[in-house]
């Protein structure tokens, strides 16, 4: 059974509401077993008997009675998904095709995606999911833009023209037929060497660029850099030892035909060995990424959850958010997991008001604020303080104790009630939900219970709340005029 209660103004509802699903039991024909929901699955079966839905084994192929067919996807369904992600990654049966299109699975497709895990991650969209500075700041392809307040991809000038920027480094496929030392004085003017495949990303890129080639009727065996340093041990160039795990050695290689690799697309993929003089279509250089122009964009401020008050939490635009009623500072974007029940009554992202229930004046402004209750003066001419409580009274911190506990506790802010602070046995009265009546911020006393007779102390309107012509000051809460 699902329980449902609330209430407003921090007053909890007496009632509660409980919805209790009914038994599949009680549907006596198959149509109206097969239609029992809401919150309800049933199933009909041969015993003329009405049962609860049981998910199958994944083994077992069994339709679910209740769910309609799944109809077949048309390419006007695929057309409005403008990456692989997004196409591959919905209900439609869509697939991805290699001139960044999204087709219908039915539609021909010379190379296609239709799972979103092989989809090619462009630097772009790595960046876009990422949404604060601190989490863009670790991934060395992206930047934390302050203005924008969003984590861009860093500019393809960190390679230069021609280059790719993939990983940490810069790589580039020319489709040249060269000898193995040719194709190393190619790159040593570019700035680079042969590339040293080391990881997955690498490996995964260049594929896909011959993938390419390979639809312009264009065959390459691009030469990398891994050569034969003594009988039985390769290694790249940059010395790294050879264990990169998605890129192997074809069937009955290394040979002993050559003391150099290139890498053979349409048999694997996969390495062959070759004579470092022999000539192979194509070459791969690569050369380090270069730094960004300044390293400004690489620094963060403090995070949100390291600020300890409503100004210094607020004064990034929107970045983060002041919980009041917690006095607790969180990240916009996380506002749902760092409050799941709701415990944040109010927050603020700009323009702090007075921080603590102290500093407001007015009882309308105090009440305002869903941690703060007005304690109201004996005098009962609107004079009064605005302090922290509940609709049972004013609330005080905890005192913690010496254990770790209790000092995360006091972190927290755990309160406690104090009638002493409001005490009713020495005049006062405590408003949570409603004003008392009488508000002429104690310079003057009411008739008929809430209009202020005549204000005094230089004092003018109708709750005495501003001063008369001539002088000035803020009369409000017993202030003076001069």
């Amino acid at each position: 059974s699902m329980y449902i209660f609330g209430g407003f103004s921090g007053v909890l509802l007496n009632d509660v509401l409980a919805f209790t699903p009914p038994s599949c039991l009680a549907f006596s024909t198959p149509a109206s077993c097969a239609s029992a929901g809401p919150g309800l699955r049933c199933e009909w079966v041969k015993e003329s008997t009405c049962v609860i839905w049981e998910p199958k084994s994944p083994e077992i192929d069994f339709p679910a009675p209740f769910c309609p067919e799944k109809p077949e996807s048309t390419d006007e369904q695929c057309f409005r998904f403008s990456d692989c992600a997004s196409c591959t990654a919905n209900t439609r049966n869509c697939q991805w095709c290699e001139d960044r299109k999204c087709l219908s699975a039915a539609s021909n497709c010379t190379v296609s995606v239709k799972d979103s895990s092989s989809c090619k991650r462009r630097e772009e969209q790595e960046c876009f999911r990422l949404l604060n500075c601190r989490s863009c700041s670790l991934n060395t392809n992206c930047q934390w833009e302050q203005q924008q307040q969003e984590c861009q991809a860093l500019p393809g000038q960190l390679c230069g023209e021609g280059w790719h920027h993939v990983g940490e480094v810069c790589l580039r496929i020319n489709s040249s037929s060269e000898s193995y030392d040719n194709a190393q004085h190619y790159c040593k003017n570019l700035g680079g060497n042969i590339a040293s495949l080391l990881t997955d990303k690498q490996v995964h890129f260049v594929l896909d660029e011959l993938q390419k080639y390979q639809l312009q009727d264009k065959t390459l065996s691009p030469w990398v850099g891994l050569r034969k340093i003594n009988v039985s041990y390769w290694g790249w160039e940059d010395s790294s030892p050879f264990t990169n795990t998605s890129l192997r050695w074809l069937p009955g290689e290394p040979s002993d035909s050559g003391f150099c690799a290139y890498l053979e697309r349409e048999a694997g993929p996969g390495l062959r060995a070759n004579p470092c003089t022999a000539a192979t279509d194509g070459l791969i250089c690569e050369k380090p990424a270069g730094s960004p122009q300044t390293q400004t964009s690489r620094t963060c401020r403090t995070s949100c959850f390291l600020r300890s008050s409503c100004s210094n939490c607020t004064s990034q635009a929107m970045e983060c958010m002041w919980c009041s009623s917690t006095q607790r500072c969180v990240d916009s974007t996380a506002y749902t997991v760092s409050f799941p029940y709701g415990q944040c009554l109010e927050w603020k992202t700009q323009d702090c008001a007075a921080q603590n229930c102290s500093g407001v004046r007015t009882c309308a402004e105090c009440l305002e604020r869903t941690e703060c209750g007005w304690c109201g003066d004996p005098s009962n001419t609107g004079r009064g303080v605005c302090m922290e409580g509940s609709y049972r009274g004013p609330l005080k911190p905890a005192v913690p104790r010496a254990g770790p506990r209790d000092r995360e506790r006091l972190r927290d802010r755990d309160m406690v009630l104090d009638q002493s602070l409001c005490s009713s046995d020495r005049g006062f009265n405590w408003a949570f939900i409603q004003c008392p009546a009488c508000q002429c911020n104690g310079h003057s006393r009411c008739v008929n219970g809430s209009v202020c007779e005549r204000c005094g102390n230089l004092t003018a309107g109708l709750h005495c709340q501003s001063c008369m012509p001539g002088y000035y000051g803020d009369p409000t809460n017993g202030g003076r005029c001069n």
